[in-house]
């Protein structure tokens, strides 16, 4: 397997053999250990609520984005977007040193969201729900878990 970087004067700079593989896999596996913590932690952290106040909630995450009523269950949602940009780095020798400059910024497709939904029973959180793929790392995949 080969990297190639181009840099501005024509040259290539490449990075090939099992090193690279290696480094690869490593990087892989960090991302994927990454993303299973990540996932625990904001679901510990959605459970923390559970048996909280309704007021506990909104004093600490401000007006929700939905409200909705059944049969006596009170839910409440917080949505979050942002946009799926990214910015063009161009390689730029400065002496024997290549460096990265940020260029100009584009649009990669739909902006990346996450809903948090808390079930409430008699002004008490029982119960919460996440989906989208912004709520916490997960290598781009869209999720949904609920809690009760």
């Amino acid at each position: 397997m080969i990297l190639s970087l181009p840099v501005v004067n024509g040259m290539w700079i490449c990075v090939m053999g099992t090193t690279f593989k290696r480094l690869l896999a490593i990087v892989a596996a960090m991302a994927l250990l990454t993303a299973c913590t990540t996932q625990k932690s904001f679901e510990a952290s959605l459970s923390d609520w559970v048996g909280k106040s309704e007021t506990e909630l909104l004093v600490s995450k401000g007006s929700p984005n939905a409200i909705e009523k059944r049969n006596g269950t009170k839910y409440l949602s917080w949505t979050r977007t942002r946009p799926n940009q990214a910015t063009i780095y161009t390689p730029m020798w400065l002496g024997k040193h290549m460096i990265m400059m940020p260029g100009p910024t584009i649009t990669n497709g739909p902006d990346f969201h996450c809903t948090e939904t808390f079930t409430l029973r008699n002004e008490k959180i029982t119960g919460w729900k996440w989906s989208g793929d912004d709520c916490f790392t997960s290598l781009g995949k869209d999720e949904e878990e609920d809690s009760g």
